[in-house]
């Protein structure tokens, strides 16, 4: 504690990024988020710490940020994964209207794809092949967009009653 004290008098910065255990662009199964810690730290220097990502930080930890003295928290790689990842179920869900039979066939020569992937395309009879509007940007933006913000919108319930004041 006393390192941080010094650091914060020497330095006159406005936050604090302590390290309690949580890697930037890390996963929670490698890294535990160090509640106690961070709670000594704060009560050394002030509610004015920043969490470097929540990326590594376990679901059942976040509600804690708040009286663990974290101002501010950085939300990058969690909203990029579930946005990317969001946009991978929709191209999954969506390939038989992206691909033509032939590069579906190969893939599942490849073993890259299973066999449902020849089903009919999504409940219709037409072939599959490429459809404007499921190979144009919108479906996936959409789809990251969503996922985004849903992610946004549970930050905001988690934290809501921690920084209430």
């Amino acid at each position: 504690m006393a390192q941080a004290q010094r650091f914060l008098r020497e330095t006159g910065v406005d936050i604090l990024v302590p390290n309690v255990g949580t890697e930037h662009r890390a996963t929670a199964d490698k890294v535990v988020y160090q509640s106690l810690r961070a709670r000594e730290i704060s009560a050394a220097v002030g509610k004015i710490l920043c969490l470097h990502g929540t990326s590594s930080v376990r679901a059942e930890d976040l509600p804690l940020l708040p009286a663990d003295g974290f101002i501010k928290i950085n939300v990058f790689t969690t909203l990029a994964v579930g946005g990317g990842q969001a946009i991978a179920r929709q191209v999954l869900a969506s390939v038989g209207n992206i691909l033509d039979e032939q590069e579906l066939r190969q893939l599942v020569a490849q073993g890259v794809l299973g066999t449902r992937v020849l089903d009919p395309v999504q409940g219709s009879s037409a072939k599959h092949g490429p459809r404007l509007q499921w190979v144009a940007n919108a479906p996936r933006r959409d789809a990251w967009a969503t996922a985004v913000k849903e992610r946004c919108k549970d930050f905001l319930r988690i934290f809501y009653r921690g920084y209430a004041r």
